[in-house]
């Protein structure tokens, strides 16, 4: 129950049983009742808890208590706005957030800026935040403030943005070029040449800059009559071809190819050649023929290389930088093999071969030699090609493969064998006969 409630009913059960004892009067108790003790009318009012504040208006009468708070204990300060100055009187605004030395209320802002005047330098004076608060200045005095003056440094005026009045630069001659650079201000005349008129160096009538030959005066776009192709028909519009030599009976112009065959009609004897074929120096056709290729040959031991030139229709090879007819050469080292067209002929494909020729060793001759029996040598020859040995004084034949006995006297005797093939190296040793 709340303290009002109870300190009420304590009080009028007190004045119940004084009532009952008949020691006190109605009055008394009634007043009992109210103040919650018994005492007479000259007593000062009941104050049970003590707390200076009497029962009568004290709203927790058993609870030391302030009188902010209506007799009740200190809570806590309230502070409705938040602002740290509390809600007891000191703050005259308690429901907006404010400063102490303001008494709880917000800074002023004296003159409507948005920056209030604690933290505005310029509190009377109205001006932006980047400024601080004060008005933009104006440094030059002109009137503009330095955010709008081009010119904020330099007194000027409204026409040129703040900044000094500048006069238009003047154009006597109106061509663009002011007077001040122009050289020529009585005289129209490009910037290129600084406002002077474009000149005409060779007096023909035609300034510089159109005359397509400005050292040299001419009728013909300020050129003297030409013949840029010096087939002696002259550019004024008679040479029809002005860039290829031609000859006077076709305008200039060169003469026809009635063929196609890019020789002209005047020194082709074959002007019926197809388009694209290949021609000879009269402007007739030749035959396209490949040239078929060398054999070479890179065999073993000394002069046994050799080339096998073919023989291929309208194609001349050249051996050495010479001539040769289709055949078989004995050659040595780096050859070359060249080809080129017979008359009538064109080649195509290659036309060029080389070849090194290694001379490198035959393998040696297998045999075999030895004394079998006393007074007797058996040869076997063991290559498919026959062979001739010479054993001491004889000379003896042995066929491929086979195998023959020679009689020889006893005791130690050289040998040396040639096979019929130049691609097998010669053999030669000695055989102790039994």
């Amino acid at each position: 129950m709340s303290h009002r409630f109870l300190r009420i009913f304590v009080g009028l059960t007190f004045a119940v049983l004084l009532l009952g004892a008949g020691t006190v009067p109605a009055a008394a108790a009634a007043a009992g009742a109210g103040a919650g003790a018994s005492h007479s009318l000259d007593d000062p009012p009941a104050d049970n808890d003590g707390d200076g504040i009497p029962d009568d208006t004290d709203q927790c009468p058993f609870e030391a208590g302030v009188p902010e708070n209506y007799g009740c204990p200190y809570v806590g300060p309230i502070d409705s706005d938040g602002d740290g100055v509390y809600d007891d009187g000191s703050d005259l605004c308690p429901n907006e957030p404010g400063l102490p030395e303001y008494g709880g209320c917000p800074a002023p802002d004296s003159d409507g800026d948005g920056i209030v005047d604690p933290s505005d330098p310029c509190p009377n004076e109205p001006g932006p935040p980047e400024h601080g608060g004060c008005p933009v200045p104006d440094s030059d005095g002109d009137g503009f403030t330095d955010d709008v003056d081009a010119c904020p440094y330099e007194y000027g005026d409204s026409s040129n943005g703040g900044c000094p009045y500048v006069p238009p630069p003047t154009d006597s001659d109106g061509d663009g070029v002011y007077d001040d650079t122009d050289q020529c201000p009585g005289e129209p005349g490009p910037a290129s040449y600084n406002g002077c008129p474009v000149p005409d160096s060779d007096g023909d009538g035609l300034a510089d800059d159109v005359d397509a030959c400005p050292d040299l005066p001419g009728p013909y776009d300020g050129c003297p009559l030409t013949d840029l192709d010096g087939d002696g028909v002259y550019d004024d519009g008679s040479d029809l071809c002005p860039n290829e030599p031609g000859l006077p009976e076709h305008n200039g112009c060169p003469a026809p190819d009635s063929d196609g065959d890019g020789m002209n009609d005047d020194v082709d004897q074959c002007d019926d050649t197809p388009p694209g074929t290949p021609i000879d120096g009269l402007g007739c056709s030749l035959t396209v023929v490949t040239a078929a290729p060398p054999t070479f040959t890179d065999r073993c031991g000394k002069g046994q290389d050799t080339v096998t030139v073919p023989t291929s229709e309208g194609v001349v090879y050249r051996l050495g930088g010479n001539v040769v007819a289709a055949g078989t050469y004995r050659v040595k080292g780096t050859v070359r093999v060249f080809a080129e067209a017979a008359d009538g002929y064109v080649l195509t494909g290659g036309a060029e071969w080389n070849m090194v020729m290694t001379n490198k060793v035959c393998p040696r001759g297998r045999l075999k030699v030895r004394s079998t029996a006393p007074g007797q040598v058996r040869v076997v020859n063991r290559e498919a090609v026959a062979m001739t040995i010479q054993l001491g004084s004889k000379t003896k034949r042995v066929e491929p493969g086979a195998a023959r006995i020679i009689w020889m006297t006893s005791g130690p005797v050289a040998w040396s064998v040639r096979w019929k093939s130049s691609l097998i190296s010669a053999r030669s040793g000695s055989v102790d006969v039994l």
